[in-house]
């Protein structure tokens, strides 16, 4: 079973969205997903939680920040 990005994603930039009360940039957007993520993941590292272990890549959704092209 494929992981469904949208229905992971969907809450998080809705989360960042609402917290900034304006209008946002899509590089806002995602810097603000990134660093949520980025949290979970120090939180979990840090209570050495491994409930969540993935044995495959197929079973786990990975999300990698995407490198922008500078202007």
């Amino acid at each position: 079973m494929e992981p469904d990005y949208n229905t992971i994603l969907l809450p998080i930039i809705s989360a960042v969205m609402l917290s900034n009360n304006r209008p946002l940039s899509l590089d806002e957007i995602s810097d603000g997903v990134i660093s949520v993520l980025s949290s979970q993941q120090e939180k979990q590292i840090s209570t050495g939680s491994t409930s969540r272990e993935c044995t495959s890549d197929d079973n786990c959704a990975q999300i990698k920040p995407v490198q922008r092209k500078k202007k």
